[in-house]
């Protein structure tokens, strides 16, 4: 049995912008470490219960990853945006080509796992549940009341530690989720996915025709150059745009959980960046900044000095002349400022 990775990085990290950009996503940067998101998470499945790499991505982050990653089993290209739910499909049907006994871990990426050999065990702890026939996903055992995840609730024990899944729950008020903390039986949903090919392709046919259907005729109509395969457009067009987890996983009846701790972080927001580098309340500094009485503030810089005074919970951000201030507590909607981008056709600023 061998483990496929297949690595998703297809966003853009729009709530990241102006650090994250169409030529520079989230997870081509090096924002936790050293290396980039997108190396950390090709790094953690390696050895030989792995084989190389696959990841799914748009055209322009082809020679990206060809930069950034030394060995990669295939780059699959998404001719546009269908979420995650037609990369599942995508991902079983190369799977299956490797080998009727190969299973795959379908990962976002641009998620921070601080603790490696745990997510190793995890891995191993659901392979054998996950070949007997399961989608397995992976909780993550939260520590507070976060509003800003998907939860899922952990059904009747199966072995390995692992769960039926009872339910997936949306991001909840705060009310609710100190009542999905106290209860135990709630986990975040990590949007990380241990699947065997056969099935997934079985069931996304029975119970997302709609968006398992044009995947299957994209990928069998894809152009292919070497380890580059270039999914049919005409085909891709005509996916519906579901997520894996409502694609598969809220419809099928056998799904299962693994409750795990990772040091799981998704940095999809500024508020996230500046609590991965936070030390108490002190201000995060990178590049050339100063913060005076400005606890809980974030200033990242690519080069103009930026000064903080008797601010708070304030994230200041220069990429290449563009300049964003905002409230960290209101970083999710950053995004907004895309969309209007966009919307003003002033693509060149993003």
């Amino acid at each position: 049995m061998k483990i496929l990775p297949v690595i998703l990085s297809g966003g853009a990290g729009s709530r990241l912008w102006p650090l994250s950009r169409q030529s520079a996503a989230k997870q081509f940067l090096a924002l936790s470490g050293d290396r980039t998101m997108i190396q950390d998470t090709a790094a953690r499945t390696t050895g030989e219960e792995f084989l190389p790499p696959v990841f799914i991505c748009n055209a322009s982050h082809v020679d990206l990853i060809k930069d950034q990653i030394d060995n990669y089993g295939a780059i699959i290209i998404e001719p546009e945006g269908r979420n995650t739910g037609p990369c599942a499909m995508i991902a079983a049907l190369h799977g299956l080509s490797l080998g009727p006994d190969t299973l795959v871990l379908l990962a976002p990426a641009d998620h921070v796992i601080d603790r490696p050999e745990a997510f190793l065990d995890a891995l191993r702890a659901a392979a054998p549940i996950a070949a007997a026939g399961h989608h397995v996903t992976f909780g993550i055992m939260p520590d507070h009341a976060a509003t800003g995840f998907g939860y899922i609730q952990q059904g009747a024990p199966l072995s390995n530690g692992l769960y039926e899944i009872a339910s997936f729950q949306e991001k909840p008020d705060e009310a609710t989720a100190r009542d999905y903390l106290a209860s135990g039986n709630y986990h975040w949903n990590s949007g990380i996915f241990l699947l065997n090919p056969s099935l997934v392709i079985e069931e996304m046919l029975s119970l997302a025709s709609e968006c398992s259907d044009p995947a299957r005729k994209s990928y069998q109509d894809a152009e292919r150059d070497g380890k580059v395969i270039a999914l049919d457009p005409v085909a891709f067009a005509r996916c519906k745009p579901e997520p894996v987890d409502i694609a598969l996983m809220e419809r099928t009846s056998k799904g299962a959980v693994l409750p795990c701790d990772l040091g799981w972080k998704d940095v999809g927001s500024f508020s996230a960046y500046y609590e991965l580098h936070a030390d108490g309340d002190a201000p995060v500094i990178k590049g050339d900044g100063y913060a005076h009485a400005s606890p809980n503030s974030l200033i990242d810089t690519d080069g103009p000095l930026v000064a903080l005074v008797g601010v708070e919970n304030v994230g200041v951000i220069v990429r290449d002349g563009r300049v964003l201030v905002v409230n960290l507590d209101a970083s999710q909607d950053v995004k907004k400022i895309v969309t209007q981008l966009k919307a003003e056709n002033r693509t060149d600023k993003l």
